[in-house]
């Protein structure tokens, strides 16, 4: 899960940063990562988002428009945030339309997967209409672990 994901990935950075401070002598300072509390408080953090900024609901409804849609922004923008909300539309249409989710980052897709079944999307209905493309140093990986592409 994702929390899993953040405790290896982030959580080992962390700790080897850690690790690094803690070979400076400091005299009373002892510092320490917990990486359980924070995979679980960024989890939470990530799941409890709601709320569409103005721009954003505006190119949400805009998106609903259109058959295909493509969102363009910088790092921090509100892409993902803005596909999940157009994602959980779709799914709940009668015949959900094809999702194709692009991103170089595969635990962007992992969490985006527990985000839509954590708002009540069935897993079936995901690993048929839910299609990701995750592009990393090892070229396009189509399919993980548990099934979905």
């Amino acid at each position: 899960g994702l929390y899993g994901l953040v405790k290896d990935q982030i959580g080992t950075k962390l700790e080897k940063g850690m690790q690094k401070i803690n070979q400076i002598k400091y005299s009373n300072l002892d510092i320490s990562v917990d990486s359980t509390k924070f995979a679980l408080f960024f989890e939470h953090a990530l799941i409890r988002l709601e709320n569409l900024t103005p721009n954003q609901h505006r190119a949400y409804h805009e998106s609903l428009l259109h058959k295909r849609v493509h969102y363009k922004a910088p790092a921090g923008g509100g892409k993902t945030y803005l596909a999940l909300h157009t994602m959980i539309e779709n799914f709940s249409l009668k015949t959900p339309l094809l999702v194709i989710f692009i991103t170089r980052c595969r635990s962007l897709t992992h969490h985006v997967i527990r985000w839509l079944i954590k708002r009540g999307i069935p897993k079936k209905l995901l690993q048929e209409k839910f299609h990701a493309i995750v592009f990393d140093d090892c070229g396009i990986n189509d399919r993980d672990e548990n099934g979905f592409r």
